[in-house]
C-alpha cells in the first residue's frame, strides 16, 4: 500500500490546504451570512416593538420611583436650608407657611361627593429640640405652638404618636449627618377608613332597632379584632348600655345593648351587616377616617464642638400618598382615587416591607393608641383581626396565603431591578404588577440603600390581552423566517463545503510529502530523506531543505552549550533572587513583631478573648473618645489603659493615673483639679491637678465608682466643658486630655442605688472595654506564668526554672478569684519557695478548698442572717490576709472605703 499522501486524509486549519478550504467557505458563506444578519435584524426590531408594551409599564414606575426620591432629597434640602436660619420662632414659622404643596382630594359627603385642589403645609411640625430633649421651638401646621404645650420628646410617650424614638436615633448622629424615619402613624382600621358606623346611621330602609343591633354587632366585632375593649356596663331607664374603650386613648364610647336580642338573631344579624362591609371599598366612601403620619427628618447641630441641639421635620405622609393614589396603571390620564374594586391601582412599600400608601388605608403600617408597632397580618391572625383591618401588610410575611411572590419582588427591589410579575392579591385576584425601586440612602435606609419600591398593578387579564395578539403574531412570523433561512443556509454550506474540501487537498498534496519530511527533520532525525524536487516552487523549497539540514548539524553544538550557560546564569539569578526575598520577609515580620511589643507591651493575648480585646484596643485607641474599662480586680486594666495611650495619637505625651478609691472628696479634689496657695489648710504653695498636668495626654482614673457624687458632678462638668477650676480659685483652665475610667463596680446598679451620676455614665460610656477575669482565658495562664517565673528569677537571681505537669494542670483548673495579680503573687511566692528547678504544686500554696468559698463556710450555723454570713465572710478574708485590707479588698471585689466602711460598722477598726 503507498505511503503516499491520500486526498482525503485530515488536514488541520493552519496548513496550507486548511486556509484554502477556510478562504472557500469564507467567500462562500458571507453573502448568506450577511443575508441571515439582515433577517435576524428585522425579526429582532419586530420583536422589540412587541417588547416595547411591557417595557412602558416599567419606564413609567421608574419614573414615579425617580420623583418619589427626588422628593425625599428635597426635604433634605429643605432642612438644610432651615439649618442656617436664626434659631427663633418667627424665622421657623415663616420657614414653615413657604414649603405648601398641592394635593387633589376627594370632599364632600358620600352620597354628593366632589373634588378638590388645595394647597396645605408640606410639614406637620417643623421643631428645634434643645439637647436634653425639650422643644424649645415647635411650629405646628405652619402656627407656633405656646412654650406649656410643647414637649420632651426624648421620652417616646410624649411624642406625636406616643412611640417615636427619634430623638435618640437621631442625637447619636454626627454633627450635619440626616436621620429619616419609616412612616409613622396612627393604624387606621377598616371600619374606621370606610365610615362604616355612620353608613349605618344612615340605612332609612331599617327601623331604630335594627340600626342599633347593628352598632352593637359592629363593636363586638371590633372588640373581637382588638380594636376596642369592654370597660364597663349599665343600666339607665330600662336600657342596658355597654361602655367600650380604645387602648391608649381616655374617650369612651356608650353602645345601646339591644334588648331580647337571641343568639339565633344575633348570628344572623352579624351576616347581614359583614354582607353590608364587604359591598363597599374606598372609592365608594368620601366620610371615612383619613390616615394621619409623618416622616421625621431630624439633624444633629454642633457649635464648638459641643452639640446645640437637633432640628426636626415631620413630613405629613399626605403628601406621600399624593404621588400614587392618582395613578391607574392601564389609563394615562390621571385619576382623584384610583379604586380597589377593579384592582387598577399603585401603592407604596417601604424597604422593609411594609405597605406605606395604598387605596386601603387599614393596609398601611402603623402604631396603636398606645404607641406600639402593630404586628404585620400573617398566618397567625385571627380572623376577626382581618375581617376589621385591625393589622397592617408587610410584604415579606404573606407567604402563608399568597407563595413567595410578593416576597421575591420586595428582593428585587432591594437588589435595584425594575421588572413585571404575576400574583394574586389578598381578595384572590390575578394581577399583574410592575415594580421598581425608589433609591436613596440617607439614615437607615442606607441599609439596602432603597426607600422601598413603587408597585403599579391590575388585573392580569387585562394587562395580557393588551400583549397577547401582537406577540403570537410576531411569534409566527419570526418562527417561519428563521425556519427558511436555516435551510438555504445548510444546503448552500454544506455544498461549497464539500467542494472546497476536494480542491484544496487536490492542490498540496506535494506541499504535505515536503512537510511529513521537514516534520521528521524537525524532530531530529536530520538523515531523514526529502521528496525528489520538481522544477517549481515545491522544488526550490525541498533543495532550501536540505542546506538549511547541513547548516542545522554544524549549529546543534553551539546551541546546546549556549543554552548550558543560560541555564546557569539563570539558576544563579533566581537563587540571588529568592535569597534577597527571603531577607526582606525576614525583615519585615522582625519589624511587625517589635511593633506589637512596643504597641502591646506586658498584654499577654493567647486566648479568644484577649484577642478580641487587643482587636478592641486597636480600633478605638487613635480616637479621642473616653473610654470606660470594667473588669474585676486583678485583670489588668492599667495595662489596658497603658496600651490605648500608646496605641493612640497621644503616646508621645503623659500617661498619668489615680486610683479614686485612695483619696477621700477633698484630697481627691486637690489631686484632679489642683489648688491655688491658702486654698485650705496645708496648701503651701500652689499645685497643678493631674488634668492640668496631663494637658495633651492621657489620664486613667481607677475605681471611678468609688467616687463621691459632689465630685462625679465636678468631673462631669470638666468632661463637658474641657476646663477646670483649681481648689481655692476662680481661674479656668483650659484643657485637652482623653480621660479613661476603670471600674470593677456595676455602675448600672449603683446608679439605681443613688450612688452614681447617670449623665456621668453615659458620659465615660462612649467606648466600653470588658477586660475578662483570668477564669475565661484560661489560654493565657501557662504564657503568664513563663512571663512572671522569668522576672521573678531574674530578680532573684535564680535559674530558670520550669513547671511540673501537676502544677500546670492545678493551675489551669484553679479559678483565680484575684485574677492575674494572684497568678502572679502566686507565681512569685512558688518561684521563691523552690528548692528544685522545677516549680511543683506544693511551692505554689494554693488549697484546692480555694476553688470554692474560704473557710468561713465550714463554721456558717443555718440560722445565720445574711448580714451576719456577710460579716463573717468578710472578717474570714480579711484573717486570711493577715489584715491586710487592700488584699482583702481586691479579693473580696468591693473598694477600700467600702471595706474600711463595713469594718467600721463591726466595730474593727
Amino acid at each position: 500500500m503507498s505511503s503516499g499522501p491520500r486526498l482525503f486524509a485530515p488536514f488541520r486549519l493552519r496548513s496550507v490546504a486548511g486556509k484554502l478550504w477556510l478562504a472557500f467557505v469564507l467567500l462562500s458563506g458571507i453573502p448568506l451570512v450577511m443575508l441571515g444578519v439582515a433577517v435576524a435584524v428585522q425579526a429582532g426590531n419586530i420583536r422589540d416593538q412587541a417588547l416595547q408594551a411591557s417595557r412602558a409599564y416599567e419606564l413609567r414606575a421608574q419614573a414615579v420611583a425617580r420623583r418619589i426620591a427626588d422628593f425625599l432629597h428635597s426635604c433634605e434640602r429643605d432642612l438644610r436650608e432651615l439649618a442656617s436660619r436664626p434659631r427663633t420662632e418667627e424665622a421657623f414659622a415663616e420657614f414653615a407657611r413657604q414649603r405648601k404643596r398641592q394635593v387633589w382630594l376627594r370632599a364632600g359627603t358620600n352620597a354628593q361627593p366632589r373634588e378638590e385642589r388645595m394647597e396645605i403645609p408640606l410639614y406637620k411640625e417643623v421643631a428645634w429640640v434643645e439637647p436634653g430633649g425639650r422643644e424649645r421651638i415647635l411650629i405646628w401646621r405652619g402656627q407656633p405652638v405656646p412654650e406649656e404645650q410643647r414637649r420632651d420628646v426624648s421620652q417616646p410617650k410624649n411624642t406625636t404618636y406616643r412611640g417615636e424614638s427619634y430623638f435618640a436615633e437621631a442625637m447619636r448622629l454626627p454633627a450635619g449627618s440626616i436621620w429619616v424615619s419609616h412612616l409613622t402613624g396612627f393604624h387606621v382600621n377598616r371600619i374606621q377608613a370606610l365610615g362604616i358606623e355612620k353608613l349605618i346611621t344612615q340605612l332609612k330602609d331599617r327601623s331604630p332597632r335594627d340600626r342599633a343591633v347593628y352598632r352593637f354587632l359592629l363593636y363586638e366585632m371590633l372588640r373581637a379584632g382588638g380594636e376596642v375593649e369592654e370597660s364597663a356596663d349599665f343600666e339607665e331607664k330600662d336600657r342596658r348600655v355597654q361602655v367600650y374603650g380604645v387602648p391608649g386613648e381616655e374617650t369612651r364610647i356608650l353602645v345601646e345593648v339591644p334588648p331580647d336580642l337571641s343568639q339565633e338573631e344575633a348570628r344572623a344579624r352579624e351576616l347581614e351587616l359583614r354582607t353590608f362591609l364587604n359591598q363597599f371599598a374606598p372609592e365608594d366612601v368620601v366620610e371615612g377616617t383619613a390616615y394621619d403620619g409623618v416622616l421625621r427628618f431630624a439633624m444633629p447641630i454642633d457649635s464648638d464642638g459641643e452639640r446645640q441641639g437637633l432640628l426636626v421635620l415631620a413630613l405629613d405622609a399626605l403628601h406621600l400618598f399624593q404621588f400614587v393614589q392618582h395613578i391607574k396603571a392601564m389609563d394615562d390620564d390621571a385619576t382623584v382615587f384610583a379604586g380597589y374594586r377593579d384592582a387598577d391601582y399603585t401603592f407604596l412599600f417601604d424597604d422593609q416591607g411594609w405597605v406605606i400608601a395604598h387605596p386601603k388605608l387599614w393596609n398601611v403600617r402603623g402604631l396603636d393608641r398606645t404607641g406600639r408597632p402593630l404586628l404585620p397580618y400573617g398566618e397567625k391572625s385571627l380572623l376577626a383581626e382581618a375581617l376589621v383591618g385591625h393589622l397592617p401588610l408587610n410584604l415579606l410575611h404573606l407567604d402563608f396565603k399568597l407563595g413567595e411572590g410578593y416576597h421575591r419582588l420586595v428582593l428585587e427591589t432591594r437588589a435595584g431591578r425594575t421588572g413585571i410579575a404575576t400574583a394574586q392579591n389578598l381578595a384572590g385576584v390575578l394581577c399583574t404588577r410592575v415594580y421598581s425601586p425608589i433609591f436613596y440612602d440617607t439614615g437607615p435606609y442606607a441599609e439596602h440603600g432603597i426607600f422601598g419600591g413603587v408597585m403599579l398593578g391590575t388585573r392580569a387579564d387585562r394587562f395580557i390581552g393588551q400583549l397577547e395578539g401582537l406577540s403570537a403574531g410576531i411569534a409566527r412570523g419570526t418562527g417561519e423566517l428563521r425556519r427558511m433561512f436555516l435551510w438555504i443556509f445548510a444546503g448552500s454550506l454544506l455544498l461549497l463545503t464539500i467542494l472546497s474540501g476536494l480542491v484544496a487537498r487536490w492542490l498540496v498534496r506535494p506541499v504535505r510529502s515536503l512537510a511529513a519530511a521537514a516534520r521528521r527533520i524537525g524532530g531530529g532525525d536530520l538523515a531523514t530523506p526529502l521528496p525528489e524536487p520538481g522544477g517549481d516552487e515545491i522544488g526550490d523549497l525541498g533543495r532550501a531543505f536540505g542546506e538549511m539540514t547541513g547548516a542545522l548539524r554544524r549549529n546543534i553544538a553551539e546551541l546546546s552549550q549556549a543554552n548550558q550557560e543560560l541555564r546557569e546564569t539563570q539558576h544563579k539569578l533566581l537563587q540571588a533572587e529568592r535569597d534577597k526575598r527571603h531577607k526582606i520577609q525576614r525583615e519585615l515580620e522582625e519589624l511587625q513583631q517589635q511593633v506589637a511589643r512596643a504597641s502591646f507591651q506586658g498584654i499577654i493575648a493567647e486566648s479568644p478573648a484577649m484577642k478580641t480585646l487587643i482587636a478592641e484596643i486597636a480600633r478605638v485607641a487613635a480616637s479621642s473618645a473616653t473610654v470606660l474599662i470594667l473588669g474585676e480586680n486583678g485583670t489588668g486594666k492599667e495595662r489596658v489603659a497603658e496600651a490605648i495611650h500608646r496605641n493612640s495619637q497621644r503616646r508621645e505625651q503623659k500617661f498619668l493615673k489615680v486610683n479614686c478609691a485612695a483619696f477621700n472628696e477633698n484630697l481627691l479634689e486637690s489631686e484632679l483639679f489642683g489648688h491655688v496657695k491658702g486654698a485650705f489648710t496645708g496648701a503651701n504653695a500652689d499645685r497643678k491637678g493631674l488634668f492640668e498636668a496631663a494637658d495633651g495626654g492621657t489620664l486613667l482614673l481607677d475605681e471611678i465608682g468609688d467616687m463621691s457624687l459632689s465630685m462625679q458632678s465636678r468631673l462631669l462638668r470638666t468632661l463637658q466643658e474641657g476646663e477646670v477650676v483649681p481648689v481655692g480659685s476662680t481661674r479656668v483652665v483650659k484643657v485637652d486630655v482623653r480621660m479613661i475610667a476603670a471600674t470593677n463596680q456595676d455602675l448600672p446598679a449603683l446608679i439605681r442605688e443613688g450612688r452614681f451620676r447617670e449623665d456621668l455614665f453615659h458620659r465615660i460610656n462612649v467606648i466600653s472595654l470588658r477586660v475578662p477575669p483570668l477564669r475565661e482565658r484560661r489560654e493565657d495562664i501557662l504564657p503568664l506564668c513563663a512571663q512572671f517565673i522569668q522576672q521573678v528569677c531574674e530578680r532573684e537571681g535564680k535559674p530558670l526554672l520550669a513547671l511540673d505537669a501537676q502544677a500546670e494542670k492545678f493551675l489551669l483548673e484553679y479559678r483565680w478569684p484575684g485574677n492575674v495579680r494572684e497568678l502572679e503573687n502566686a507565681v512569685e511566692r512558688a518561684v521563691i519557695r523552690a528548692l528544685g528547678d522545677t516549680l511543683r504544686l506544693d511551692d505554689f500554696q494554693l488549697s484546692v478548698d480555694e476553688k470554692d468559698l474560704p473557710c468561713v463556710v465550714q463554721g456558717l450555723e443555718k440560722n445565720m442572717t445574711l448580714e451576719q454570713v456577710e460579716r463573717a465572710y468578710i472578717l474570714a478574708v480579711l484573717d486570711k490576709h493577715h489584715g491586710n485590707k487592700k488584699a482583702a479588698a481586691e479579693e473580696l471585689g468591693i473598694g477600700y472605703n467600702t471595706l474600711w466602711r463595713k469594718l467600721k460598722s463591726y466595730g474593727k477598726l
